[in-house]
């Protein structure tokens, strides 16, 4: 297995072994169909904004080149914890875009 080193969200670190899980299709007698195993962890340096949803996370490099919607770099840049353990690159402020009805929503209230 795997020893993983964990950063916490207090600096501190972490390890853990990380083991082997089985799943299984299997048939109405329990006869297996077919099974894989794999070690579950989240690849983190690979994480799509659209997969990063709603998942908190303590070290953070954003890349914005891709931002083509509304609301993308807001929910990119809310993953990090820290604004000290947050890194943004490709930056541009005119992809940085709020959608017209939260616009019109915040001129109201």
């Amino acid at each position: 297995y795997p020893l993983v080193e964990f950063t916490l969200a207090d600096g501190s670190q972490k390890q853990a072994l990380v083991g082997w899980h089985t799943f299984r299709h299997e048939l109405p007698m329990r006869e297996v169909r077919a099974s894989r195993q794999q070690i579950l962890l989240i690849l983190a340096w690979a994480l799509s904004i659209h997969k990063s949803q709603g998942q908190t996370l303590h070290r953070v490099k954003v890349d914005l080149s891709g931002v083509f919607d509304s609301g993308q770099a807001y929910v990119a840049l809310l993953r990090a914890t820290l604004l000290e353990q947050l890194q943004v690159t490709n930056f541009d402020p005119s992809k940085v875009q709020m959608h017209p009805r939260v616009i019109a929503w915040s001129q109201t209230h």
